[in-house]
């Protein structure tokens, strides 16, 4: 998401984002010894309802390019500890949904929830990369991530990066190269026949 003031104005803040946070079933971080869940990752979007939410081309807050099975791949991913997971859960309270698979599988859980956030910097530690929720604010969302007229929030937040998109397009100048008009030009010098 961009919430630079130039983009965003006065109020392309960072402070209490209505956010919806999933958490697949299997991608969690088991401790070697034990075998316990120690951390879960998420992925957080921007509520496609929210004010600061519109005229997004990329409600994800964090969007990065792993490598995965030797191929590129794009990844919204970001590590909570347990203890954050749980703070999710009790934020959102009944603002739950499924997280559902292509096929509609379930897979994972979607959570309505509403906090700050903090920067993520990249490895130097010298550009914003992202953000990621300060789970030490969370409160419950005004906004639901129930389905909307049978539309989950996941089709819901893909439907509205494509109309951003497209919409940013349609305002765009063309990108068309411009017709030149060639005249054909007489040389200005009369050019003399080669001698044999």
């Amino acid at each position: 998401m961009d919430f630079r003031k130039e983009t965003r104005g006065e109020h392309g803040t960072t402070k209490a984002v209505e956010l919806v946070i999933g958490f697949y079933d299997t991608s969690v971080v088991r401790a070697k010894e034990t075998n316990e869940v120690t951390n879960a990752y998420g992925e957080s979007w921007g509520h496609p309802d929210s004010e600061i939410g519109k005229n997004q081309t990329n409600l994800a807050l964090l969007t990065k390019s792993v490598e995965f099975d030797g191929k590129p791949k794009i990844d919204h991913s970001t590590p909570f500890s347990i203890k954050q997971l749980e703070q999710i859960k009790a934020a959102a309270g009944d603002n739950v949904a499924p997280l559902l698979d292509k096929d509609g599988v379930r897979r994972g859980t979607l959570y309505g929830v509403r906090a700050d956030l903090f920067r993520v910097l990249d490895k130097d530690k010298e550009k914003v990369v992202g953000y990621m929720p300060n789970t030490k604010t969370l409160q419950a969302s005004e906004l639901s991530v129930a389905d909307v007229n049978g539309v989950n929030i996941r089709d819901r937040i893909f439907a509205a990066q494509a109309e951003a998109k497209a919409a940013k397009a349609a305002a765009a100048p063309s990108k068309a190269a411009p017709e030149v008009e060639v005249a054909e030009v007489a040389p200005s010098v009369e050019l003399e026949p080669e001698l044999a």
